[in-house]
């Protein structure tokens, strides 16, 4: 159980960042509530650009 939450953590800690990221480099998103598929493609399509930026995958 640690274990396993250890690692939900982790991966909590990294999507947080992301979305903090996307949330405040595009003004677009910080209103947009489409269905979570959608929101998906979205959000998908705009970490290419910050990848690229920072170099690195978030």
């Amino acid at each position: 159980q640690q274990t396993h939450n250890k690692v939900i953590r982790g991966i909590h800690g990294v999507c947080e960042r992301a979305h903090s990221l996307l949330k405040t480099t595009f003004k677009a998103l910080r209103r947009v509530s489409p269905d979570p598929s959608r929101i998906t493609k979205i959000a998908a399509a705009a970490l290419v650009p910050l990848q690229i930026e920072y170099d690195r995958t978030i």
